[in-house]
């Protein structure tokens, strides 16, 4: 009997990890560049 731990599946490959880790890091960029933006005088 196992004690209710639960196997999330096979981990994400390397190219997919690394694109979504991309995709948010140039995300972030956007929405900083969008708050500096608003600041301008």
């Amino acid at each position: 009997m196992t004690c209710g731990a639960v196997n999330p599946g096979p981990p994400a490959s390397s190219p997919h990890r690394d694109a979504k880790i991309t995709q948010i890091y140039e995300g972030t960029n956007q929405i900083q560049r969008i708050v500096m933006a608003r600041n301008l005088p």
